[in-house]
């Protein structure tokens, strides 16, 4: 490896070394127009960054049947975004690896990169892969979100549906996540990385996993 790249590499700390796993809940069926989705993932497992003491933001995470459903709570007022510039403004950016089990060094055709504005209520899919990875992107219109705004805060209801998600199958329990929430002109917040590894989102061996937890018995 060059000096050059070397000094592209942010400091290695202890976090590095170290996976991190997060098990989220079974979900009720949910409409995300109704106050009732809001309640019921504000009650879901919260997927923090560990050892992250500035967080201005909070996202809960849950599944079920119908796909992975998520609400982040932002401590901030809302000022603009664009999916031309992603990480400049308010938005938040959803990974996800349906195949942990697959070894790469780089995005699989497994991976997937989802973005949400605040402003719109369907995101997009803005996963980048190698030619030998290529594969088709999701229908945009799968990627639901609605936005709750107040003068110094808002939140985002967030549902990736299981067909959007490459390689998914219901007898996988275990999947890579990360995420990254932006604001304008700030410091972004992200999971399970600081944001000194700006590059986390290229690749999916530093990402968390998120685990299913079955339903329960009624």
């Amino acid at each position: 490896m060059t000096s050059a790249l070397l000094n592209d590499l942010p400091p290695l700390d202890l976090l590095s070394f170290f996976s991190y796993e997060i098990a989220i809940p079974h979900l009720p069926s949910l409409d995300l127009s109704k106050p009732r989705a809001r309640k019921l993932l504000q009650c879901a497992q919260l997927v923090a960054p560990p050892f992250f003491k500035a967080a201005f933001a909070k996202l809960y995470m849950g599944w079920n049947l119908e796909g992975f459903y998520a609400l982040v709570d932002v401590r901030a007022p809302f000022r603009e975004s664009h999916f031309a510039k992603i990480e400049e403004g308010d938005s938040i950016e959803i990974f996800i690896n349906t195949r942990v089990d697959v070894p790469s060094g780089g995005l699989s055709r497994f991976c997937h990169h989802f973005a949400f504005l605040p402003q719109e209520e369907t995101g997009r899919e803005m996963t980048r892969l190698r030619m030998e990875e290529k594969r088709d992107l999701c229908d945009s219109a799968s990627l639901l979100s609605i936005s709750h705004f107040e003068s110094k805060t808002y939140t985002t209801l967030i549902h990736i549906p299981f067909c959007s998600l490459y390689g998914f199958a219901l007898d996988r329990s275990s999947f890579g996540l990360a995420y990254r929430i932006n604001r304008t002109g700030k410091e972004s917040q992200n999971f399970p990385l600081p944001p000194s590894y700006h590059r986390m989102a290229y690749y999916p061996n530093f990402w968390g996993t998120i685990v299913m937890k079955p339903k329960e018995s009624e």
